[in-house]
C-alpha cells in the first residue's frame, strides 16, 4: 500500500513538472514574438517604402514579415511595399501561431492639372490661392524638391512651374509634388454704357447683339 502511495506521488509530481515545462515553453515563444504598436501604418511616396520599413517591435525573436496570416515564405526587406496591402509579423521561428498584422497606406502627390491658367483684369490679383489641386494640406512651391511652402497671397508669375505636396492625414509626412505650368493672362474689362436703351419698331426688334 506504502509502495502504492509513492508511486502515486511521483506521477504527480512528473505530471506537474510536466505541465509547468509546457506552459513555461509556450510563454518563452510568447515573449519572443513582435509586438505591433500600429496596426495601420502610413507612408509617403517620397520616403523608403521597403518591407523593412515596417515597424514592430523585436522582442527577442527577431521580426520577420509575412504575405498571409498562415504563409509559411517570409517576405524579403528589399521588397517593395505595396499600398492598401496587408503584412503580417512573426518572429524568425515563424512558430507564433497569431500573426500581427499591418495595414499600408502610401500618399502620393495632390491630384490637379498640370496645366492652369488664370486670366483676370488686374495680373497683380493673380495669387497662389488660385491655384487648385485637391489634398490634405496642400502647399504650393516654386522647386520640385526642397524651398519654402509660398504663402496664398504670393502674386503668381506667368509661364512658370509650380509645384504641390500634401501631408499625409496623421502628418507624419509629406509627398512628393505635383508640376503645374500657370499662365497669367491678363484681359481688360470691355468699355459701354451701363444703361443703354432701345426702341421697338415692327420692322425691329432689339437683340443682345444690339
Amino acid at each position: 500500500m506504502k509502495a502504492k502511495q509513492q508511486s502515486l506521488k511521483c506521477y504527480y509530481i512528473y505530471v506537474t513538472f510536466l505541465l509547468i515545462s509546457i506552459t513555461s515553453g509556450l510563454t518563452y515563444v510568447i515573449a519572443q514574438c513582435p509586438t505591433v504598436t500600429n496596426s495601420s501604418q502610413v507612408l509617403c511616396d517620397v520616403q523608403s517604402l521597403l518591407v523593412g520599413d515596417l515597424q514592430a517591435i523585436d522582442n527577442g525573436g527577431g521580426v520577420v514579415w509575412y504575405e498571409t496570416a498562415d504563409s509559411t515564405i517570409p517576405l524579403s526587406n528589399t521588397e517593395s511595399l505595396i499600398n492598401g496591402e496587408d503584412y503580417y509579423a512573426d518572429d524568425s521561428t515563424g512558430s507564433c501561431g497569431s500573426r500581427a498584422r499591418v495595414d499600408i497606406t502610401i500618399y502620393g502627390p495632390p491630384v490637379g492639372n498640370n496645366f492652369q491658367g488664370v486670366c483676370i483684369d488686374d495680373p497683380t490679383m493673380a495669387t497662389v490661392s488660385s491655384l487648385i489641386a485637391t489634398g490634405n494640406d496642400v502647399q504650393w512651391y516654386l522647386t520640385p524638391s526642397g524651398g519654402l511652402p509660398l504663402d496664398g497671397s504670393t502674386i503668381l508669375i506667368d509661364d512658370t512651374l509650380y509645384y504641390a505636396d500634401q501631408a499625409s492625414p496623421d502628418g507624419s509626412c509629406r509627398t512628393s509634388r505635383l508640376t503645374v505650368l500657370v499662365k497669367v493672362g491678363s484681359t481688360s474689362m470691355p468699355a459701354g454704357d451701363m444703361i443703354q436703351e432701345f426702341c421697338v419698331s415692327p420692322t425691329s426688334t432689339p437683340t443682345v447683339g444690339d
